[in-house]
């Protein structure tokens, strides 16, 4: 009598709870952080407390960096190689426990499985429920590209007791996602992507390296959307919203920044390969996208990339190299969604590139930059607050030194 009591009760449970299972054991390996060195199916190995690549690799070249903040810890990642982007690119991690004073080197590498893979373009980004993610890109064709084939790979990271630990990498999609998602207004439970791929239009050798022709219906930008399930993890693969987001102008590198304005208005903006920076607007919730046009409101711009996003207090800030040239970076505040840009704090007037920034529970902003890549392989970060921008006050800006390699 009670086997058949306790078989029932078994059989109960399974009917009651079918379908439910499968999801929880997915989101309990996809919240379990430990120091994994390897993925079956993500061609990068994770190394701990590492100086150097795996392959014996020298470090002779570090930039394209970015910062995270998971509410206690700062978080730099960038890339490294021996002396340029070239095959075998690794990227570095690193931690800073006083807001950015000092930091603890290289906590966590992220290398391609073999010498001729590469590990670029790292992204970090907070979600709404305070998971840090680590975006990066894989390339795993022997050459410096690979068409967007290996893709997009995310990992959740955590700072505990002085080890940096991670999560089961999943991947996204196809592509790069070299700048941060940005979150919806109209539906706080989902997220755009903002991913692009080179515009490589030929498979062969080029400089004496080999590149891989990208697909037509991917070479360009296109704006996906995930959502939170239950468990507060995104919903994966990304769904796509739309085509390619429309370009005029010459491209090859889009690195697109995306803004949510409100009332199902998007903001995204570019690089191009001459004109500078290239905006474009979407009014139904990047469904459909207006015609492109060159942004010119700043005066001059260069091709590199830029940061553009939103503070807490709800302005826009937008850092950019203000010349031609990859020098003046700078930043402008925005209160009427993007209108005008009246407050302006230079950063930095010298030679330097690439922001990324995030905003600390104090208010803190904090801007990382790459500057002689290939030479010194100097990271920095600038420190101040929106306030400062507000007053034109460079002199409140705090800079300080991440990592160099000479």
């Amino acid at each position: 009598m009670f086997k058949k009591i306790h078989i029932s009760l078994i059989l109960l449970l399974a009917i009651l709870f079918q379908g439910c299972l499968k999801n929880n054991l997915f989101d309990f390996i996809d919240n379990f952080y430990s120091q994994i060195s390897s993925n079956s199916d993500c061609p990068a190995l994770f190394i701990y407390d590492a100086k150097k690549n795996p392959h014996d690799s020298s470090r002779g070249f570090q930039g394209c960096p970015t910062i995270g903040y998971d509410g206690k810890y700062l978080y730099a990642a960038w890339i490294c190689g021996i002396r340029d982007e070239e095959l075998g690119n690794y990227l570095s991690v690193s931690i800073s426990k006083d807001s950015g004073r000092t930091w603890v080197a290289n906590k966590l590498l992220i290398v391609p499985k073999h010498d001729s893979g590469r590990c670029i373009e790292p992204s970090l980004w907070r979600d709404k429920f305070g998971k840090l993610h680590l975006f990066f890109t894989t390339i795993n064709n022997g050459g410096m590209w690979d068409g967007g084939a290996s893709g997009v790979w995310d990992i959740g990271i955590e700072y505990v007791n002085d080890k940096i630990l991670i999560t089961n990498p999943k991947r996204l999609g196809s592509g790069i996602l070299i700048t941060k998602p940005c979150p919806s207004i109209i539906d706080s439970n989902s997220v755009f992507f903002p991913i692009y791929n080179w515009n490589c239009t030929f498979s062969g050798i080029y400089n004496g390296k080999y590149f891989a022709v990208t697909p037509s219906n991917i070479n360009g930008t296109i704006v996906y959307k995930s959502s939170y399930n239950l468990a507060g993890n995104l919903i994966l693969p990304l769904s796509k919203i739309s085509p390619k987001v429309p370009i005029s102008v010459p491209r090859n590198f889009d690195e697109p920044n995306l803004v949510d304005l409100g009332e199902k208005k998007l903001l995204l903006m570019r690089r191009t390969t001459s004109d500078g920076i290239n905006q474009c607007i979407s009014n139904d919730n990047g469904i459909t996208w207006g015609k492109d046009t060159v942004f010119t409101a700043l005066g001059p711009t260069t091709s590199s990339r830029f940061f553009l996003g939103k503070l807490k207090s709800g302005n826009i800030l937008f850092v950019l190299n203000n010349n031609v040239n990859r020098k003046t970076l700078t930043a402008y505040l925005s209160k009427n969604g993007g209108i005008s840009w009246p407050y302006r704090l230079v950063l930095e007037p010298n030679q330097c590139s690439y922001p990324d920034v995030i905003q600390d529970n104090s208010g803190n902003v904090f801007v990382v930059w790459d500057k002689s890549r290939a030479t010194q392989g100097f990271i920095y970060i600038s420190k101040f607050t929106e306030n400062d921008i507000l007053n034109g006050d460079s002199s409140k800006v705090k800079s300080y030194l991440v990592s160099k390699v000479k």
